[in-house]
């Protein structure tokens, strides 16, 4: 009896066996390997796959399990079967696992045996996409371009590609190019909006932007009201308007701003944000705020936040730049500064990475771009003089609060239970330096001194060619000087900080 012929056998043994042992994963690889013998490659992966489901702190198993698989099943070797059907599944698997990494050899081992495929092409340079290799992403799509001109996804890749680069012109050409021919995807049409935006083209970037409400990963912050849309166009006078904040933290802060716009026009604006915006956007005179978890009625008209530059024309030149625009509470405020005491120097809060961990792989890809590791990042730490205060709610396994103590930071971030809170710490500080976070936003908003260390491939809002901010005067922006380099970032802010100093001394 061949083993091929007790294949639903040896998966239904498995079925039970992990119905009764769950965490055995000795015997997970045992069947696994029967059901490779026997010819079942789809049946051992959907096996593996359900027992990560139920230990995803485990992925060891699946990968090494994986590359085993590939291996006995013949799938990346000479004369196997076509590797590509494998491949997609086991890179799909790897990347919905967060393990890019594990996900390049078999990438590479399959464009071995078919080299120049233009889906494996196409396939490993949104890996290195998604791994921030923009360099070694742009010549697998112009491979790609080379065979197939007029190839949308692989113009669209290298337009991502460029954007990486901060080849901003060529990316706008490439992504031109990509959406003459899909001019109704809203993943080309979104890239397009930040490069126009990035180069300060702002009549095309918002008129792009507004695009990005047909993008999937959008439709959770995407408003479903009854009553008309508002761009600017109509008359507001004796009318209730409401602002629907959207996305980020960041960016509700960031564009907060135009309510007291909006207000002169009508005769009631209603803001909805979530709750630990609440009671920050509370002090927008004039503005009534609304928990986004609450419901809402009563209003005539509505818009997005981040359409409200449309809505009113806004160029680089006429940007809203009037700050503080939101303000914080005088009596903590006050409480602040007096536990503040026992903080020798001058007081600089600092942030040192965003949040990852959500489900969007271009998010984490972002995340880990503007994101700085704590040892690169505690070399500043150590300068000597200053007093650090932690305004890093996110902190990571490996920074926890006996690791920061050990840096020298004073960590109060447990009870800051909402923006309203960071502001008065804020405000009670000398200083904030802070990677391209929500806390950039607001300590800009609350025309605080701030410094925001950005990623090569700067943000674009961060204007290109100058160390301001149009939307925070408040703002330095010390950039790196190739992708990847926080390094010299860290010295120049070290720099930075010294003659900071010596200002603040005399």
């Amino acid at each position: 009896m061949s083993i091929a012929s007790l294949v639903p056998a040896i998966d239904l043994a498995l079925t039970l066996h992990l119905g009764c042992r769950p965490s055995d994963s000795d015997g997970l690889r045992a069947l696994t390997a029967l059901l490779v013998a026997g010819g079942a490659v789809d049946v051992a992966l959907a096996h593996l796959v359900t027992y990560l489901d139920q230990h995803p702190e485990d992925g060891e198993v699946w990968v090494d399990r994986a590359r085993t698989v590939l291996a006995q099943a013949g799938c990346l070797e000479p004369g196997g079967p076509d590797p590509r059907p494998m491949t997609a599944r086991i890179v799909r698997l790897l990347w919905g696992w967060d393990r890019l990494d594990d996900a390049v050899p078999v990438l590479n081992r399959a464009l071995m045996l078919m080299p120049g495929d233009p889906g494996l092409l196409l396939t490993r340079g949104l890996l290195w996409l998604a791994i921030s290799r923009a360099e070694e992403a742009l010549w697998d799509f112009e491979a790609v371009l080379s065979e197939a001109p007029a190839h949308a996804a692989a113009l669209r890749g290298r337009g991502l590609a460029l954007v990486q680069l901060d080849r901003l012109p060529e990316a706008r050409d490439a992504l031109r190019a990509a959406a003459a021919l899909v001019p109704d995807d809203p993943s080309v049409r979104g890239a397009q909006a930040h490069v126009s935006l990035a180069l300060g083209e702002y009549a095309d970037g918002w008129r792009h932007y507004e695009t990005r409400w047909s993008n999937p990963s959008f439709a959770p912050s995407r408003p479903d009201y009854a009553q008309p849309l508002w761009l600017g166009k109509g008359d507001l006078t004796g009318k209730t308007i409401l602002l629907h904040g959207e996305q980020g933290f960041g960016d509700m802060i960031q564009f907060c701003r135009y309510a007291p716009l909006v207000r002169a026009r009508a005769a009631r604006v209603l803001l909805r944000v979530p709750s630990p915006l609440v009671r920050l956007t509370s002090s927008l005179e004039g503005i009534e705020v609304v928990d986004a978890a609450d419901p809402i009625d009563g209003f005539d008209c509505y818009c997005p936040l981040m359409s409200l530059p449309l809505a009113f024309n806004t160029s680089v030149a006429t940007i809203p730049a009037d700050v503080p625009y939101l303000r914080a509470d005088p009596s903590r405020i006050a409480a602040w500064r007096a536990r503040l005491r026992s903080v020798q120097g001058p007081r600089v809060g600092v942030v040192w990475a965003g949040h990852a961990g959500v489900a969007d792989r271009a998010t984490n890809s972002y995340d880990r771009r503007r994101s700085i590791p704590l040892g690169v990042f505690a070399r500043m730490l150590a300068e000597p003089g200053f007093g650090f205060v932690s305004l890093q709610k996110d902190v990571s396994e490996d920074a926890g609060a006996g690791a920061l103590a050990d840096r020298g930071l004073t960590d109060w971030t447990p009870e800051l239970d909402d923006f309203a809170a960071t502001a008065a710490l804020i405000e009670a500080l000398d200083l904030v330096i802070t990677v391209d976070t929500a806390v950039a936003h607001l300590a800009g908003a609350l025309a605080k001194p701030v410094w925001i260390l950005s990623r090569f491939d700067a943000c674009w809002r961060w204007v290109r060619g100058i160390s301001g901010s149009p939307w925070y005067p408040s703002a330095r922006l010390f950039r790196q000087p190739v992708p990847g380099d926080w390094e010299s970032v860290v010295r120049d802010v070290v720099a930075a900080l010294r003659i900071w100093r010596e200002t603040m001394e005399t």
